[in-house]
């Protein structure tokens, strides 16, 4: 297990509200802020995604199969969560391409909600950040929750919070990290060009979190 799995709660002195995240599809919602929108113009298709619980991989297969092109070739600005409804750009070499894309369902669980064109490849960061959406199931004392909440978040605007990556980037059980070790340690990489990239991210994640820890 990570060193940032265990790490403490700062506010661990104030009782949690408890509760269920991401019971349902419906109740973990993420829209990426972009950094920039799509000029109009360009040899690069942008198309707006929404995905209901399908994994960032998956949605990588359905446009790379759909438009017949490499997984290699399309642009994020990130990775968003499967279990969720996540909307954000991808981008697509128009020249590329088996066929123009147009608003509609590409896949299970994925659909175009809208198209442009723009002059460079979407890369990793192109983005102001996300904005969520969180529905918190099942709290076992629901009215007490609102207080809690807010004694919460004034001690860490008092003391601040550290910038740590999330469980999520280091995969299941810190599956994807455990990969990116015995890549750097000399051992097998991954063949997949996006598990590589997945892998590697959770490495540097793991020392920028043990860095802030200490």
């Amino acid at each position: 297990m990570s060193e940032s799995a265990t790490r403490t709660l700062l506010t661990a002195e104030i009782p949690g509200i408890g509760g269920i995240i991401k019971g349902e599809v419906e109740h973990f919602q993420v829209e990426e802020i972009p950094a920039y929108e799509p000029a109009g113009e360009g040899p690069h298709f942008f198309l707006w995604v929404e995905k209901r619980d399908v994994a960032a991989t998956a949605l990588l297969g359905a446009l790379a199969e759909r438009y017949g092109i490499e997984t290699g070739s399309i642009g994020a600005a990130g990775t968003k969560d499967r279990r969720g409804i996540t909307r954000q750009w991808v981008s697509l070499p128009a020249q590329e391409m088996n066929e123009e894309p147009e608003p509609g369902v590409l896949a299970e669980g994925v659909e175009v909600l809208a198209v442009s064109r723009h002059g460079n490849k979407l890369r990793t960061g192109h983005l102001k950040g996300n904005r969520f959406r969180v529905a918190i199931a099942e709290v076992p004392e629901p009215d007490a929750a609102e207080a809690r909440i807010e004694a919460k978040v004034a001690q860490l605007r008092a003391q601040g919070m550290p910038n740590y990556y999330g469980e999520q980037r280091f995969g299941r059980g810190d599956s994807t990290l455990r990969t990116g070790l015995v890549w750097v340690q000399g051992g097998r990489a991954p063949r997949k060009g996006f598990l590589k990239k997945m892998a590697a991210s959770a490495v540097q994640s793991e020392v920028f979190n043990r860095v802030v820890r200490r």
